[in-house]
This record gives C-alpha cells, structure tokens and sequence, in this order.
C-alpha cells in the first residue's frame, strides 16, 4: 500500500456506541469516544466507488490509520462534521501496519 506516516493529515474521531439504563426499564443510545486519530483521505477504486453508490448515493470515502485492533464495522467515524458509518474495516497488505475504513455518510 502506497499510503506512508506523513500523507495522514486528516484527524478523524472513532465513535463507539453505548447503551445505558434510563432508569424505566430501557436504554438510552449514545456515541462515546474511542480514539481520535491521524487518517490519510484515499480515493475510491472504481469497483469501490460502484459498491458504495449502492450503500448510499450522496457520500463515500475511505481513510488509512495506523493498524488499530480495537475499530469494528459497528463503530462510526466523525470527519469534518460528517458523520459516517464504518463499512469496512480491512489490513490491506495482512502486515498489521495500515487499516483502511470504508464509510458511507449516516443519514440524519
């Protein structure tokens, strides 16, 4: 992968949901803070591009971070004051070095 230290410029934040009790018998959903990382934007291949158009039609982009154990495809990204859902979350050359996000804007 092409994608070194110095091309991250971009600070993204990893959201993870939590549940807590309000207190009537139910949860009240809220996002915390997972970590708030450097991130190199990339573009889309066009195979990627076609599959996320699918996914949603108004927004699609992926990032690199550092090799992160700790994100999964339930947590979500804020960027820019976007909020995004994370689609993938995959070491592109199996050497625990980068991870690439997938993220499809969530739709208010």
């Amino acid at each position: 992968m092409a994608t070194t230290i110095g091309a991250m410029r971009e600070r993204i934040t990893i959201q993870r949901q939590v549940k807590t009790p309000d207190g009537q018998g139910g949860h009240v959903v809220a996002w915390t803070v997972r970590a708030v990382v450097a991130a190199a934007l990339v573009a889309l291949s066009g195979r990627e591009a076609l599959a996320a158009a699918q996914i949603t039609a108004t927004f699609a982009r992926a990032f690199v971070i550092r090799y992160r154990d700790d994100v999964s495809v339930t947590d979500r990204i804020v960027w820019n004051g976007r909020t995004l859902q994370i689609e993938s979350a995959v070491d592109p050359d199996d050497d625990y070095r980068f991870l690439r996000l997938t993220c499809s804007e969530v739709q208010a």
